[in-house]
């Protein structure tokens, strides 16, 4: 209907051009075609996956189980019937309408505070699909080839970790725009992932320093089949825009290729419906691994899916001057050559890549989604061969990838709020190891209060090398990230250009704090305290759930205010300075970090996370923001 096609004054959700495109390539019969428009137009339900190895999994999935039926038309909740990696929840209604309706306002506040403190992802359903399709395993090494913003790279921590959130795998996210490693610094620091290694590289140059397990490569796109949720695409779109992405796709796919192991798995993946973008750049990368690489048959995996095969034929439109169609790259005028190139084309009778029905497209009609296309390509042999090249026509242009999100301005206003070491990449100021800048100081005072093994404060702490004699903040990574730095910083000391730009590693540990009366100037931060909390000799204790329960209902707990006198005895014996806290019985997740003072015992912990973990517990909290607004539910209301 006309209503629906103009649903507000700001977007026309129609464009003639897409339509005839899109028709002309036979995506769907004739009959389906419109339901696939009509689709298109009505904005995107929401879906939000919990965190696995999250602290707060267990009272979120609750809530969420337990959220109230609809009644009179209300929005319905439900659990993504065919996401079997963990738990993810899909809203009929649209995060606009979330954000704006009263009667959402609850689930409003409880979507916005888990987010901000990493106990939800917010994302598209069909963007859970890629990761969910890459079959991971605990230690394998994995390269998100275009990371940013994270929804996916927070779905791999989950893949990769153990329930205490301790991982042995490398994961390295990676983006072409440092801006964009910033927002990912952001977004991923809230999961604190030992095996998380944050890079900053075109992915059709990143750098060969290992071999990788798994590769996702989730490319820069035109991103129309994200029209739901960024209805101004519709305004914009214009086929010849894939020409460009196409060159560079192939580029980023072909460099991924070449860094997968033999066996190894790769999934490509975009938010396009074009098949320019999608089984082109597949059937290129095929060409060119000479048989080392094969397409793999995934329609038994994801019951519940709703997919369609990808395609075996397609055509190249010119859109200069007269819009017509090229069946084949021989009827390319010579001078359109160079900007509508061979690998455009389905392959050739003589190729017989029929395999290309393996890809899987993923259309919005099918299970009320977004448009997705992915392929699952494992690598047979070793794959040899130059890299993808791009010519100055063919920068790269701008990703297309709606899923962007903008941190709130007071947690980004400065670099240095984000960046942990102030803004600066590795490269200008490396993170290094006691074990290969040795401050005897620092690592004297940690072992004194802490009574931490030596050889984890050897190799398992990090910090900023300019920082020697008083790093401001120590890092914990595990072995395998651990094992990267040197080589990454002695190519770097040796003006190797194609060195590895490490942006960020690891999770914040300690930072520097003087205190009175402590042995030691480094207090410990409670992001990172449940990866060291089995470490510590010293200055932790163990509290029955009414004392653990106690320390987190108030801002400060008076000392000797525990019920069990042992755990007065305890703090009494711990210097001033950081305690940690552990719930008996609990796992490593439920440790927190105190700071004791003379009299006194204060919860070093994220405001938010301090009410959600109050909720958890069932005290009933009523934090404000300084508006008013309320924060999140009350504990008793997050159950109604």
């Amino acid at each position: 209907s006309r209503q629906q096609i103009r649903s507000n004054s700001e977007h026309v959700l129609e464009s003639k051009s897409f339509e005839d495109y899109y028709r002309a390539q036979e995506l769907l019969s004739p009959e389906e075609f419109p339901l696939f428009l009509e689709t298109l137009r009505r904005p995107l339900p929401s879906v939000f996956r919990v965190a696995e190895v999250g602290r707060l999994r267990d009272v979120v999935v609750d809530t969420l189980e337990q959220y109230p039926q609809p009644v009179d038309g209300s929005p319905s909740l439900h659990r993504v019937s065919w996401y079997d990696n963990g738990h993810a929840y899909k809203t009929t209604a649209s995060r606009k309408e979330i954000r704006n309706d009263e009667n959402l306002s609850k689930l409003h506040r409880f979507l916005v505070s888990n987010h901000r403190i990493g106990a939800i992802s917010r994302l598209e359903e069909v963007s859970m699909v890629p990761v969910s399709l890459l079959d991971l395993k605990l230690g394998h090494s994995v390269l998100d080839m275009c990371a940013s913003p994270g929804s996916k790279t927070a779905q791999i921590i989950d893949l990769v970790s153990e329930s205490d959130g301790y991982s042995e795998s490398l994961l390295v996210a990676n983006d072409a725009d440092l801006k964009r490693c910033w927002m990912l610094i952001h977004h991923l620091k809230r999961y604190s992932c030992p095996a998380l290694l944050i890079t900053n590289h075109n992915g059709e140059s990143f750098p060969d320093v290992v071999k990788f397990d798994r590769i996702l490569v989730d490319v820069p796109c035109t991103g129309d089949g994200t029209l739901r949720k960024a209805p101004d695409l519709w305004r914009r779109w214009n086929p010849e825009v894939s020409f460009a992405y196409h060159r560079l796709q192939v580029a980023i796919a072909w460099r991924a290729v070449q860094l997968l192991k033999p066996g190894g798995r790769l999934v490509y993946s975009t938010c396009s419906f074009n098949p320019l973008e999608d089984e082109a750049v597949v059937c290129e990368i095929l060409r060119r691994s000479k048989r080392m690489l094969k397409l793999v048959d995934v329609s038994s995996s994801i019951p519940g899916l709703k997919r369609r095969p990808g395609l075996v034929n397609w055509k190249v439109k010119n859109c200069s001057p007269n819009g017509t169609w090229f069946e084949s790259f021989d009827e390319v005028p010579r001078k359109r050559q160079r900007r509508i190139t061979k690998s455009m084309f389905p392959p050739t009778e003589r190729e017989e890549f029929k395999s290309l029905r393996r890809c899987l497209r993923l259309f919005p009609q099918d299970q009320d989604t977004g448009g997705f296309f992915i392929a699952v390509l494992e690598a047979v042999g070793e794959v040899v061969g130059e890299g993808g090249t791009l010519t100055e026509e063919t920068e790269a242009p701008a990703n297309a990838d709606v899923e962007l999100e903008i941190p709130d301005p007071p947690q980004m206003r400065t670099k240095a709020d984000v960046l942990y070491g102030g803004g600066k990449l590795i490269s200008q100021d490396p993170l290094v190891s006691f074990r290969e800048k040795v401050d005897e100081h620092v690592i004297q005072s940690i072992v004194k209060m802490y009574s931490l093994p030596m050889d984890f404060v050897l190799d398992g702490l990090l910090y900023r090398a300019s920082e020697i004699g008083q790093p401001r903040k120590l890092y914990h990574a595990n072995k395998a990230v651990v094992d990267m730095l040197p080589k990454a910083l002695n190519e770097l000391n040796a003006g190797d250009e194609s060195a590895l730009r490490i942006v960020f590693a690891g999770v914040r540990i300690m930072e520097h704090s003087l205190r009175e009366g402590a042995p030691s100037d480094y207090r410990l931060c409670t992001e990172g305290i449940h990866l060291i909390y089995s470490l510590l000799g010293n200055q932790k204790v163990s509290l029955e759930s009414e004392d653990y329960a106690r320390l987190l209902s108030q801002r400060t707990l008076p000392l000797d205010n525990f019920g069990d006198p042992k755990a007065n005895d305890e703090v009494r014996e711990c210097h001033q300075g950081t305690v940690a806290f552990q719930k008996k019985g609990a796992s490593n997740k439920e440790a927190v970090v105190s700071l004791k003072g003379a009299v006194k015992l204060t919860p070093l912990i994220q405001r938010e996370m301090l009410v959600a973990i109050r909720e958890s517990l069932g005290i009933s909290v009523e934090e404000k923001e300084p508006d008013g607004s309320l924060t999140v539910l009350e504990a008793d209301e997050t159950r109604s």
